[in-house]
């Protein structure tokens, strides 16, 4: 257990003042000697550990994971918001009390019970006897909460904090969590009425609808969990945020238009992004997720300089919506065995347009800021927004083309795809490869299962810059 908390800069001090915890943590979890083994081998072949940044950032993870596991007992008030929720909503919470233990947990989950430790589909096939049954397309970054809470590995929470802002089926599992465990439920929504044309412009009812069930949401969640959500708890949370998004927004920045791409997307994206986008107390304790990426900026700016790189230089580049969550093989076999530049995702980065995204509160309130920040993303506003969105971010990153890896059983991602495909190839020349499969589960899409279809998109982008060339 040493040697692999070391990978993750545990110190020795801190290693020996933890050791009874992370041993209870683990044992909760069912992470066993063998569970430890595969981790290390995980760490080593598929992570950056060379980058101290990184290192400082898996760091915050794997603790959030082992605070996760032992809120109960700990005695915490615990507060699980879905992913994707509101982060402005979620890090408010976060930061009003050390006694409320908040979180999206299906991402802390994904990340070091799934990437790390390989154990993701105990949690999946614990959900499909408890309520979500497979073969019915049920959500799998969900079905991990539902089999996270049946199984132990974390608490039953005090409070769910529900959204259908993007996907129908996050209220739908929460309202099932809530029929089992009796656990009450708040809920926030959104009227989906943006229509074609009005990109990159925010239709004021669904923006003033979504400020207000957010509002409504707060003063229903502090009754529940007896603690008032001040406007200096909005403010301390939205402006963490603003800081940490921000702070990814530049690494993303300097990386995207390199050659060769000096970070693989799992780290940059998986681990370093979603750090900053995800409520966790660890990565807002002295800004540590923000002083993380100022050192890996660093480092890669080093990494540049020597022409290092993930793959050789010259090589396709491909901008991606989201890489997968719980099967570290998949980005491996795309950068590292086919050869593809993965410089860019959809989420990790504001494009630079007149987008009317808000970096201050000042004269907005908490709620209407909230809602905006999230409007102002282009896969949350419409299939218009995406579409725009999608090609701005492939010229960008000076990327050869489009793969969007979709979830089948994801309904807001799964309706459209060939429908932008067609759009930005016969339109805007962009190749594109809509590739089905399951970003948080690996039990039926494998990265070999994938290979053929990724190896012939890369060779027709191979081709298409020779003859570039020529």
């Amino acid at each position: 257990m040493e040697e692999l908390l070391k990978l993750f800069n545990f110190s020795e001090d801190e290693i020996k003042s933890e050791k009874d915890r992370i041993k209870r943590a683990f044992k909760k979890a069912g992470i066993d000697s063998a569970d430890i083994e595969r981790a290390k081998l995980n760490a080593r072949k598929y992570l950056d550990l060379e980058l101290e940044g990184m290192r400082k950032i898996y760091g915050i993870w794997v603790r959030e994971f082992i605070d996760l596991v032992l809120a109960g007992e700990e005695g915490k008030k615990i507060v699980y918001g879905i992913y994707p929720t509101f982060p402005t909503a979620t890090d408010a919470l976060m930061v009003m009390s050390e006694d409320v233990y908040v979180t999206s947990p299906e991402v802390v989950l994904d990340n070091v019970y799934g990437t790390l430790f390989g154990k993701i589909n105990r949690l999946l096939r614990a959900a499909e006897d408890h309520g979500m049954p497979p073969a019915r397309a049920h959500c799998s970054l969900l079905q991990a909460r539902l089999g996270a809470i049946e199984l132990g590995v974390m608490p039953v929470p005090d409070l769910l904090l529900a959204t259908g802002f993007f996907c129908d089926q996050a209220p739908e599992i929460d309202e099932l969590i809530h029929r089992i465990y009796d656990v009450p439920v708040v809920y926030t929504d959104r009227c989906m009425v943006a229509g074609a044309g009005e990109w990159p412009d925010i239709n004021e009812r669904e923006d003033v609808y979504l400020s207000e069930t957010i509002e409504e949401a707060f003063e229903e969640t502090g009754k529940i969990i007896d603690h008032e959500i001040t406007e200096g708890d909005k403010d301390r949370g939205a402006g963490f945020l603003v800081q940490a998004i921000l702070a990814h927004n530049g690494l993303a920045e300097y990386k995207m238009d390199k050659d060769p791409c000096p970070i693989s997307m799992l780290d940059s994206y998986n681990f370093a992004f979603l750090g900053c986008a995800t409520a966790m107390r660890r990565a807002y304790e002295n800004n540590e997720i923000i002083k993380a990426h100022e050192m890996l900026l660093l480092e890669m700016r080093e990494r540049v300089e020597e022409g290092k790189g993930v793959v050789e230089e010259g090589a396709p580049r491909v901008a991606i919506n989201i890489p997968n969550w719980v099967d570290p093989s998949l980005q491996y076999m795309q950068e590292k065995e086919i050869g593809l530049a993965v410089p860019i995702s959809h989420y990790e980065y504001f494009i630079d347009k007149e987008i009317p995204i808000v970096t201050s509160m000042e004269g907005m309130s908490y709620e209407r800021y909230a809602g905006r920040v999230m409007l102002a993303k282009g896969i949350f506003h419409s299939i218009d927004a995406f579409i725009d969105y999608t090609k701005d971010l492939v010229e960008a990153g000076n990327c050869d083309g489009f793969l969007w890896e979709y979830p089948f059983s994801c309904r807001p991602l799964a309706i459209t795809p060939y429908m932008v495909k067609k759009v930005l190839e016969e339109e805007y020349g962009i190749p594109t490869l809509a590739l089905e499969g399951d970003k948080y589960d690996s039990r039926f899409y494998s990265a070999e299962q994938q290979r053929t279809r990724l190896e012939t998109f890369a060779e027709i982008l191979r081709e298409r810059k020779e003859k570039s060339w020529q």
